[in-house]
């Protein structure tokens, strides 16, 4: 016969409860470092577009005038108004082609041929892949002035670049056959195939819209003699698709001062000189270290649940070391996070206000990154008290009860 004793049962609930709380603290942790990538959301592509591709893929083979077709069309405009994750905009963001229909973005290791470019532009030993030798060819001819020499050209473009099976042993083959279309047509919209804001719209996204329903556009293009080419977020949605109307406000560094801030948080140019990009990066590095830290102490807790099952008269002396190795490794995450001035940029983040929506994921992030600490300490404290409860008695039982001394 046994009896309760107040350190088994102390003893028993920290563990449980610092096993709770390391599972908590951990899945705190990798959503913290996945809501840190939001903070770049929307950077690449149009997601409004995307998303009525996807849509309508059952009925893209339809005719576009058809009422089937239309139909569809409607729904599905219906289901993008209602996802309240496309009306998270970022105020400033890249062109809808930059980090798209670059040749970096477009080959892969796998790809037939000689896909992307080897050496830099302007050296002695570059040479252009067949990604650029295409956008090359179709430069060469918009710019051809002769009609002989034009459509010799374009027969030329049709046969390499723009044919439909032409990239189909290429893994990127879907982007590939888009870029091609779409600078034979309007030209790819990227900061090393442009110079200047085209005034068709075709830079930005662009809202998805039908009969009934005329959604203004929220982007225009804009230049800056640092960054290059971008889109900027149009106050009230006032821009036309090609022109901004008139009395639109734009934000800009003189009459919004966070303008430089988000400017710098996008890193539009992909090169990350300035000083708010390396810390988001630094920040992304070091979140990624808390997570992996909560990832080794939850396995520490999970296995000194086990080992208390299977060896209960373990030495209390190898027990303490395994609650203080815990709590340690704890405590790290909770510097490392700090360290890494994470509370610190979603501060930053919000107070600049670099999104417009209801679901700010620099808000939402601070949410989480507090829970984390506040969980992680908690986690840490159950640790350290599991020590001197150790050390108050010779062995563990591995269960509630004391042996009674007849």
């Amino acid at each position: 016969m046994g009896r309760v004793t107040a350190s088994s049962i102390c003893g028993m609930i920290c563990t449980l409860c610092a096993v709770g709380f390391s599972i908590a603290a951990f899945g705190l942790a990798v959503v913290l470092r996945l809501r840190l990538e939001r903070l770049q959301a929307n950077l690449i592509g149009d997601p409004e577009k995307e998303f009525m591709d996807d849509c309508l893929r059952d009925f893209e083979g339809l005719p576009v005038e058809s009422q089937e077709y239309l139909d569809s069309r409607r729904d599905c405009l219906a289901q993008l108004v209602a996802d309240a994750s496309l009306n998270l905009l970022p105020k400033v963001r890249p062109t809808v082609d930059e980090r798209i229909c670059e040749p970096a973005s477009l080959c892969t290791d796998g790809d037939p041929n000689q896909c992307n470019d080897e050496g830099s532009l302007g050296n002695d030993f570059y040479k252009p892949g067949t990604v650029r030798q295409c956008y090359d060819l179709i430069d060469q001819t918009k710019a051809a002035r002769v009609q002989k020499e034009y459509f010799r050209l374009l027969d030329e473009v049709e046969a390499r670049c723009t044919n439909s099976g032409g990239w189909s042993d290429y893994e990127n083959k879907v982007h590939l056959r888009y870029c091609m279309w779409k600078h034979l047509s309007a030209g790819i919209c990227t900061n090393s195939a442009r110079t200047n804001c085209p005034t068709d719209g075709s830079c930005c996204p662009t809202s998805q819209r039908t009969p009934e329903n005329t959604r203004p556009d929220r982007y225009s293009c804009r230049k800056s003699p640092t960054v290059g080419l971008y889109c900027q977020l149009v106050a009230g949605g006032n821009a036309t698709g090609r022109l901004v109307a008139t009395g639109t406000s734009l934000c800009n560094e003189a009459t919004c001062p966070s303008f430089a801030w988000c400017l710098d948080l996008v890193d539009i140019p992909g090169l990350c000189l300035g000083p708010v990009c390396k810390d988001f990066r630094r920040t992304l590095d070091y979140a990624a270290a808390v997570a992996a830290a909560m990832g080794v102490a939850l396995i520490l807790d999970l296995g000194e649940l086990g080992i208390r099952l299977c060896f209960p008269a373990m030495a209390s002396l190898q027990w303490i070391s395994v609650h203080l190795s815990g709590a340690s490794i704890k405590l790290l995450g909770i510097l490392l996070c700090l360290a890494g001035g994470v509370l610190d940029l979603l501060t930053s983040t919000v107070e600049n206000s670099c999104f417009e929506g209801g679901d700010d994921p620099a808000k939402s992030a601070q949410t989480i990154a507090h829970g984390f600490l506040a969980t992680v300490a908690a986690t840490a404290l159950g640790s350290f008290c599991l020590a001197p409860l150790t050390a108050a008695r010779d062995t563990h039982s591995g269960l509630p009860y004391a042996k009674v001394v007849k």
